[in-house]
Parts: C-alpha cells; structure tokens; sequence
C-alpha cells in the first residue's frame, strides 16, 4: 500500500462519514438552530457567544493535528472566563456541549480508520493509532466547520429579526 492509496480512501471514508456529522450538528445541537440567543443582543449586549470565538475555535482546530489540543483550548477558553456563568464558552454550557461531541467522534474516527485500512490493506489489517487519529482530526474539523455553519446561519437570522 502507497501513502496515497490509504489516503484517498481515508477521504472517502471522510466523505460518508459527512452525512452523519451533519445529522449530528442537525438533531443534537438543535440549540444553534433555534433557542440558543448568541451574538449581541437587540439592545447591543454582548450575550452568549460571538462568531468570533467560533472561527477562532475553527482556526485551532484546522491548525493542529490533535484534537486533544482543540479540547484543550476550549477547556482553556472556558476556564479563563473572568465573566459570569453565561458569558463565552460557558454560555449554555455550549464549551462543553463541543468537548462531549468532540470525545465521542473518537469512536466513528476508529470506524473510519479501519475502513480505509480494509479498503487498501485488507481486512486483518489494524488501523494504527496515528491513523485513527487522523481520522479522529478530520472528522473534528469537519463536525466544527459545520457548527460554525449552523451557528453563522443563526447568528444572521437573529440580526435580521432584530433589524425588522
């Protein structure tokens, strides 16, 4: 097996594994779709969350090669919150929200993993760990650009309300 051959599938794999992440942002994370007030408020208060802190989290996740550092920095951002409660990433619980979602993607990251390997290798072949966990990265980055997605769509929607 060449390095591209296990690549290509791992991106296949990738592909559809898509599908479920975007049920996953869909059906669980319902919050940034309709109840979750985020961005400034009507009378111009920060509240809850800024598209700022998003594409930040994005940016981290889409530099690095680990998503123990992604679920570091979020413990880290919620962690150095001198605001209250429902300030940040500590607003509706939504820093942790992320960090569940982001542990159990572990388990579909080892799936896709063994997919690829199967597909280029056969199927006594073993994912090894620096495989999944480059599965485990990609999916990380794809479930947070697609909460990034959900949450801007809410974010605009609000805008526009408050505006009208």
């Amino acid at each position: 097996m060449t390095d591209w051959q296990y690549a290509f599938a791992l991106e296949q794999e990738l592909e559809a594994a898509e599908e479920l992440l975007a049920a996953r942002v869909l059906d669980e994370l319902p919050e940034f779709k309709l109840t979750l007030e985020i961005g400034a408020g009507i009378e111009q208060e920060a509240v809850g969350l800024t598209a700022h802190q998003f594409s930040q989290l994005l940016q981290v996740a889409q530099q690095s090669e680990s998503v123990a550092v992604v679920i570091n920095y979020l413990r880290y951002q919620i962690g150095r919150s001198k605001s209250p409660d429902n300030q940040g990433w500590r607003y509706a619980e939504v820093g942790q929200i992320l960090i569940q979602h982001l542990n159990d993607l572990q388990r579909m990251a080892r799936n896709v993993a063994q997919k690829a390997v199967e597909r280029t290798q056969g199927r006594t072949v073993a994912a090894t760990p620096e495989q999944r966990d480059q599965a485990w990265i990609a999916l990380a980055r794809l479930f947070l650009a697609m909460v990034w997605r959900s949450y801007m769509l809410r974010d605009n929607e609000q805008k526009r309300e408050a505006q009208a």
